[in-house]
């Protein structure tokens, strides 16, 4: 059986279309359980109008308690979750199933995701950066980029559970993320990659304050300590440039641009590669360096005049001398990639006289999402 754990926070607008999702998946061996976590709205009306349906109200303590006590009250051998707003494509279950069933060594399966408004008009499929199989490396990528498309498409086995495998109650931002490392410091993850959750993007999670977001993933996985990031990196199946390379990004994202800056120094002595320039750029940008910062940002666009980031992040470092100049490189990476928030950003804090602006930190993902 597998426990689909849906935890509600007055979400009267949205919770019927998500339980009428799973109660037409194709695999019918099933629990539902919804742990309302403290709604005033008609919540639990709606919810309690569905057939076997399990029904757990609590005080509100977030989302990580509630899907901690919807796995403790499960049956199931496996476990699936469920965001009250969002919904599964009918044979979400039955393609997780049949992964786990085939691949005893795997113990949790995820997948892609389709994108749509709140009136379920399709905006674009997200897909996973990465198709990583080995255990090892999944996890050393993972500390430098969520690349689960969303967490809660997971389907894991019920004794990742049992081994002591829960959210941390204590994080308000990123505990998906901080769930998923740990995960795959343990388990076998699989990635299917087909579309088969779809996340409802509404006027509610586009607030989603995307930089505490960041900001709690970077102290997750600073909390891990150097020397186990390093012996994580060291451990992957990467060679020896993607090792090294990995390792520099993963300072950069937890803000140790010294200990990156070495990497990337030796590392450009032996490879003229645009993403050793990018990022050593962006260790001279945020050292405020922005001389050195520019001259590397130059050398990774000879490489790739195409480089978006490299564009918005030379205008970045022109910003406080010549504003018509930085303009001139975000409207460059505009003209590339229309979509792109940041160089977005940037053209309108020059168009209102104001001297902030967002360099890029890691290189785009192929898909890119949107932030308000």
């Amino acid at each position: 059986m597998v426990s689909i754990i849906i935890p509600v926070f007055n979400g009267e607008k949205f919770i019927s279309d998500a339980i009428r999702s799973v109660l037409n998946q194709t695999y019918k061996n099933i629990e539902i359980i919804v742990i309302d976590d403290g709604s005033i709205d008609k919540t639990a009306d709606i919810v309690k109008n569905f057939d076997k349906i399990r029904y757990i109200y609590q005080n509100n303590k977030g989302p990580a308690a509630s899907r901690n006590l919807g796995m403790a009250l499960s049956k199931g051998e496996y476990i699936a979750f469920l965001d009250a707003d969002d919904l599964y494509e009918p044979e979400k279950i039955q393609k997780q199933m049949e992964i786990l069933e085939k691949y005893k060594e795997i113990d949790v399966v995820y997948n892609d995701m389709k994108l749509v408004d709140e009136n379920l008009q399709f905006i674009k499929y997200i897909n996973s950066d990465y198709v990583i199989e080995d255990g090892k490396s999944f996890l050393a990528m993972l500390l430098f980029r969520q690349i689960v498309p969303i967490p809660p498409s997971i389907m894991m086995r019920r004794k990742c559970y049992d081994e002591g495998i829960k959210y941390d109650e204590k994080l308000i931002h990123a505990e998906d993320y901080e769930f998923i490392i740990r995960l795959g410091e343990k388990h076998q993850f699989k990635y299917l990659q087909e579309p088969l959750y779809i996340y409802r993007r509404h006027e509610e999670n586009l607030t989603n304050k995307h930089e505490s977001q960041v900001k709690a993933e970077i102290n997750i996985v600073k909390s891990l300590g150097i020397e186990k990031i390093k012996n994580i990196v060291k451990d992957s199946d990467f060679n020896y440039y993607n090792k090294n390379m990995l390792l520099a990004k993963i300072y950069i994202k937890i803000e140790e641009f010294k200990l990156s800056k070495e990497i990337l120094i030796n590392l450009s002595e032996h490879y003229n590669d645009k993403f050793i320039w990018f990022y050593l750029g962006n260790c001279f940008y945020n050292e405020d360096e922005y001389e050195k910062a520019s001259d590397c940002y130059k050398k990774a666009l000879e490489i790739d005049m195409d480089m978006v980031e490299a564009h918005n992040n030379l205008g970045c470092a022109y910003a406080l001398s010549d504003k018509l100049l930085a303009k001139h490189m975000f409207q460059k990476a505009l003209k590339i990639k229309s979509e792109y928030m940041d160089a977005v950003f940037n053209v309108n804090q020059i168009n209102c006289g104001r001297n902030e602006f967002k360099s890029t930190k890691r290189e785009l993902r192929r898909v890119l999402m949107e932030y308000r």
